[in-house]
């Protein structure tokens, strides 16, 4: 399971674009079991070949090497998925290249310059808020891993409102908390901030156009507490 985990943070990283979800997430540690069986199995064949040939003594020793590496593979996986450093990154910005970028506590650069277009969150802990070579806004956690697009508004973050923020995925709305953590998934075409706990939504929107600009619109509008459930409109 705890390999299955860093698999998905891993393929996160490196397939963006490729969305894990639960079922092909409990396909990984499946996968795991049966190739142990079938080496497991393969292993025991050879042991059992082997016996006639070696004594009893280097068949253990071969079965302790083999055991103590299996071990160490698994204490350097938690170590690697714990990851003690780079706990916090810290924004610097070079007025020669107007360009923005993180440096860790050490003053290692681990974010270049080139890297995004704009950094906005002056330091990364839980996740950061960035802006892509493509123009989105995207929320990083501190390994760079994509977390989800961050509402446009006004060519800037949306703001945070009563401890939420506007969130997109698939060109749908929903919002997530001051840590990073999804609390409503995205699934509203149109979406309101937050106020006095509630927020105003619709599924219903669509692309209006006139001679100054292009706005979107939206009826059947309904309004959702902080948990994504419906409640009546007072």
């Amino acid at each position: 399971g705890w390999v299955a985990y860093n698999a998905k943070n891993w393929t996160n990283q490196n397939f963006p674009d490729f969305e894990i979800n639960f079922y092909n997430l409990l396909l990984f540690p499946i996968g795991i079991i049966i190739g142990d069986f079938l080496w497991f199995g393969l292993f025991t064949y050879l042991l059992k070949r082997g016996a006639r040939r070696y004594s009893g003594s280097i068949i253990d020793k071969i079965r302790t090497f083999i055991s103590w590496g299996l071990i160490a593979l698994g204490v350097f996986t938690v170590y690697a998925s714990l990851s003690f450093q780079d706990k916090i990154l810290v924004k610097i910005h070079s007025e020669e290249l107007d360009q923005t970028g993180y440096v860790n506590l050490e003053g290692d650069t681990i974010i270049p310059f080139s890297k995004y277009q704009y950094c906005y969150s002056d330091t990364i802990k839980e996740f950061g808020i960035v802006k892509n070579k493509e123009g989105k806004l995207i929320a990083i956690d501190i390994k760079q891993r994509i977390l989800f697009e961050v509402f446009n508004s006004e060519n800037s973050p949306d703001p945070i409102s009563e401890g939420l923020f506007r969130i997109k995925k698939n060109e749908k709305i929903g919002f997530a908390n001051e840590l990073g953590e999804v609390i409503i998934p995205p699934k509203y075409e149109g979406a309101l901030p937050f106020k006095k706990g509630k927020a105003k939504v619709s599924k219903s929107c669509f692309l209006s156009s006139n001679e100054e600009k292009k706005e979107i619109r939206c009826k059947d509008y309904f309004y959702i507490d902080k948990r994504g459930e419906i409640i009546a409109e007072k």
